[in-house]
């Protein structure tokens, strides 16, 4: 599951930090001024990112294999995960909520 994540990611941004900010723009509004991704936006993230592919006990299974207990990643910690150095996109897909 986490590398067809990162294969599409890399598929259709540029660097992590698009990705990352992907993911942040599926967030709520607290989160998005602390740059932080929970598991709401992570969810709606991967939802949109890859539609139908994987169900809610999935991706729940995908976040806490690689969240600390804060329950919330930040850039750092993303990056460790998703960014594998690929990345050939056209910078961005759609962020609509």
């Amino acid at each position: 599951m986490l590398a067809e994540v990162q294969e599409s990611l890399n598929a259709n941004y540029s660097d992590i930090q698009s990705s990352f900010d992907f993911f942040l723009s599926h967030e709520s509004e607290i989160n998005q001024l602390r740059k932080q991704i929970g598991f709401d936006g992570f969810e709606k993230g991967i939802q949109a990112l890859i539609p139908k592919r994987f169900d809610k006990s999935e991706i729940k299974f995908l976040w806490n294999k690689y969240t600390s207990t804060s329950g919330v990643l930040d850039f750092n910690q993303f990056q460790k995960i998703f960014d594998n150095k690929k990345f050939n996109g056209s910078k961005y897909i759609s962020s609509s909520k």
